[in-house]
């Protein structure tokens, strides 16, 4: 049975202050827009999304996405250099994992993977 009363995990803002808390409410806004931006594919596919929600009870965090990528459809995103976290080459290490020559040389007196001392389990002498 549909349920459009059901809540989405964060309401969603809208320009001018709104907040879209259920599956009700975001339907109502959908079919309230002028029918130029209603046709278009970003807001087709997020009432499409509504819908299977709905009548499949799916998880409303699937709408809510619609929602929001119709929404947001015309934002153009910029990486921002500024916020790249910086932990390549910052000196502390030379950029290799130094457990690698242990894990792959076979030969290594501690390297749990040489053939001839492993058991049935995987283990060193366990079976």
């Amino acid at each position: 049975m549909a349920d459009w009363t059901r809540e989405f995990d964060e309401p969603i803002p809208v320009p001018k202050g709104r907040r879209l808390v259920t599956l009700r409410d975001a339907g109502d806004y959908v079919a309230k827009l002028p029918k130029a931006k209603h046709m278009t594919a970003e807001w087709q596919a997020a009432m499409l999304a509504l819908m299977l929600v709905v009548d499949l009870n799916g998880p409303t965090m699937m709408a809510r996405i619609g929602v929001l990528r119709a929404l947001n459809r015309n934002v153009e995103r910029v990486f921002n250099s500024d916020r790249k976290d910086k932990h390549w080459g910052n000196g502390s290490s030379s950029g290799t994992n130094e457990l690698s020559p242990l894990i792959f040389d076979l030969a290594h007196p501690l390297s749990f993977y040489r053939v001839n001392e492993l058991g049935r389990c995987g283990i060193p002498r366990c079976s």
